[in-house]
């Protein structure tokens, strides 16, 4: 059985010039072998430490204070309840705060650094707090 075509498509493909052959690409240097690159492994970013990582906040006596980086060494002081709390709960605010004071507790700093920290107003303290566990990202906690 035959397929039937449209008589003006016959006419219109003997009229349809042949397909040219794409042309081929000359070079006057011979090209490298690509070698293949075995794939990077990928680094986990979340312990590499910012070298730039400085929270510094005012005082309420007008000096500005410098808070230390937040090392790894941290996980060692911290109480790891208090750790998991604040990890299995991350909506617990109660947690959250547990952990932040006890990572100011644990962390060395001086001792004008700490009183002018805890002078400030709770609200205040915490939003230096925060930026500060915020910036120190090269820690476990």
């Amino acid at each position: 059985m035959g397929v039937s075509q449209n008589p003006a498509k016959k006419a219109a493909a003997k009229n349809t010039p042949a397909r040219r052959a794409p042309a081929k690409k000359t070079t006057t240097s011979p090209r490298a072998p690509r070698t293949a690159r075995p794939a990077a492994a990928k680094q986990p970013t979340d312990r590499q430490t910012k070298t730039n990582a400085v929270t510094t906040f005012v005082g309420l006596d007008g000096e500005t204070y410098t808070l230390p980086t937040i090392g790894e060494d941290i996980g060692a002081k911290v109480p790891g309840g208090i750790t998991k709390a604040a990890i299995m709960n991350p909506d617990d605010r109660m947690a959250q705060l547990r952990l932040t004071f006890a990572t100011i507790e644990s962390v060395e700093m001086a001792a004008e650094t700490r009183a002018a920290l805890e002078a400030l107003t709770t609200e205040e303290m915490l939003k230096v707090a925060a930026r500060w566990m915020g910036e120190s990202k090269g820690s476990s906690v």
